[in-house]
């Protein structure tokens, strides 16, 4: 059972991070990048893991789970939060590089394509709020609170509430979604991860 589950939890990261995965046909491809910055993937329990200059930090509570993406050269790692009857609190985060024509984009223009694709892929996207400039770790974000409806694996369907971020740091992009089956929770989960995340100096 636990097997099985944990298989569930991979496929739904690959589903929804497919929506991040797919922007950069329209932001432009980076090209070819070295894969030497990718880190073993964590066991969950792990206490931290780091890749690209990223450290993300474990809450208690809380499991890592990993999905290879080394054909396409993205990073991608997942935090499963304690079980809940209206849908576990998620962290998911993505990277790309930056490509040379994107350098000049704000996070705010980057998140808009980000959006694009969920408007696209998700039944009854709505926007909560309008995007809001931040920061993750000291650089230069921008946020968007958000509710959808996500397919599970069964052919339901389940409300998910909460915000995606674009983190600019240097040379690349990080997309992080905190997401729940309320936007509170999802709020108080993405505030835990939010704080363990540290991006490298130049």
């Amino acid at each position: 059972m636990l097997a099985s589950k944990s298989m569930q939890y991979a496929v739904r990261i690959v589903t929804g991070l497919l929506c991040f995965v797919s922007i950069w046909g329209t932001l432009g491809c980076a090209g070819s990048h070295s894969s030497a910055g990718a880190s073993v993937a964590p066991a969950p329990d792990a206490r931290v893991y780091r890749a690209f200059g990223m450290t993300v930090e474990r809450p208690a509570g809380w499991q890592f789970e990993t999905v290879n993406t080394e054909a396409k050269n993205e990073t991608i790692i997942a935090l499963a939060g304690p079980p809940a009857a209206d849908g576990s609190p998620r962290v998911e985060i993505a990277r790309r590089a930056l490509a040379p024509e994107d350098r000049w984009s704000t996070p705010e223009s980057l998140l808009k394509a980000v959006v694009t694709e969920h408007m696209q892929r998700y039944e009854n996207f709505e926007r909560l709020e309008a995007n809001q400039e931040t920061d993750v770790a000291g650089y230069p974000a921008a946020a968007l609170r958000v509710r959808f409806r996500e397919e599970q694996l069964d052919g339901t369907s389940q409300e998910r509430a909460g915000t995606l971020y674009i983190v600019v740091h240097e040379k690349q992009i990080w997309f992080v979604r905190c997401l729940a089956g309320r936007s509170d929770v999802a709020d108080a989960a993405c505030a835990q991860i939010l704080k363990g995340i540290h991006l490298d100096a130049p």
